[in-house]
């Protein structure tokens, strides 16, 4: 049985004019469905510690997808997760229902659009290098591994380079320490890892979308076919929360929309640079997230 790590983290800040502290009806479950050591794990650690100041808050960091997603169907409290479509396409792909998820659009908080990039910290390893042709190097990437290990393939086959994936099942913080100890020379890596992770020298070259933004170009795009979805790591995320009431729900989604849009919160910082997050719930939401699974589940 997987072993999984749990940490309780209760409101013990009193306020200044009651000094009352978290009602313990206001209760809630956060849950990390990434790695231990990835994107989701940081944000979701950031969201736990924030609303700790408003609930009780028990936060569960089991370092996989499919068991953090079966927890969220056992839980009766209300629960907040993240989830993204690769999680879902890999779900649909092996008919696994733990891996895929059952929600309402009203659960859902927030929607992100995800491009993925290729990031190294030797200076060595730069954009020119990353597509040279006969070019050999090695390249680190996570989880869901079948959609990164199809990207490189891919970027081999138009580029006409000779890169080898290695797959660090453990997450992406596994991989940063395997660039800065030269065990590989490339990795692909999510933008809000890469934003948090800034201090350890890493620099990103290409991004994995179908297009160029102000900061990185789109490899897709460079090997002159934007349209292969398989030269894509682009996905999206949802913040979704279960078992809560309207009005609670809207109450937590207007505080984390705040904290993520205060300047300097440690939310704010961890999105900087990036595209605005949807907090709209917009129509054509649901269409989007099946066209991002779709895309996803491209062999």
């Amino acid at each position: 049985m997987l072993q999984f790590f749990k940490t309780v983290i209760v409101a013990s800040i009193l306020s200044l004019a009651g000094g009352l502290v978290v009602a313990a009806d206001k209760s809630m479950h956060v849950i990390n469905s990434g790695s231990k050591t990835g994107p989701f794990f940081i944000e979701s650690q950031i969201l736990a510690n924030e609303l700790s100041k408003k609930y009780q808050v028990d936060f569960t960091n089991p370092g996989n997808a499919c068991v953090a997603q079966s927890l969220v169907r056992q839980n009766k409290k209300p629960t907040l997760f993240l989830w993204d479509s690769t999680y879902e396409a890999q779900g649909r792909i092996t008919n696994n229902s733990d891996c895929q998820l059952d929600f309402k659009p009203q659960e859902i908080l927030r929607v992100d659009n995800v491009d993925w990039q290729v990031c190294s910290i030797n200076p060595r390893f730069d954009r020119e290098s990353f597509t040279k042709s006969l070019n050999k190097y090695r390249v680190g990437y996570a989880n869901p591994g079948r959609l990164f290990l199809r990207n490189i393939n891919s970027i081999n086959v138009a580029f006409k380079t000779e890169h080898t994936g290695i797959h660090y099942t453990a997450g992406l913080g596994s991989i940063v320490t395997a660039l800065q100890n030269g065990e590989i020379d490339y990795a692909i890596l999510s933008p809000k890892f890469v934003q948090f992770n800034r201090d350890k020298g890493l620099v990103c070259h290409w991004n994995l979308g179908d297009r160029d933004t102000k900061d990185l170009p789109s490899l897709a795009k460079a090997s002159g076919d934007a349209t292969n979805v398989s030269l894509l790591v682009k996905y999206q995320v949802l913040l979704i929360g279960k078992n809560f009431d309207s009005q609670s729900l809207e109450s937590v989604k207007n505080h984390l929309k705040s904290f993520q849009t205060t300047a300097s919160t440690p939310l704010n910082d961890l999105y900087r640079g990036l595209p605005a997050s949807d907090w709209t719930q917009s129509p054509s939401m649901l269409q989007e997230w099946e066209k991002s699974i779709t895309i996803n589940m491209v062999r």
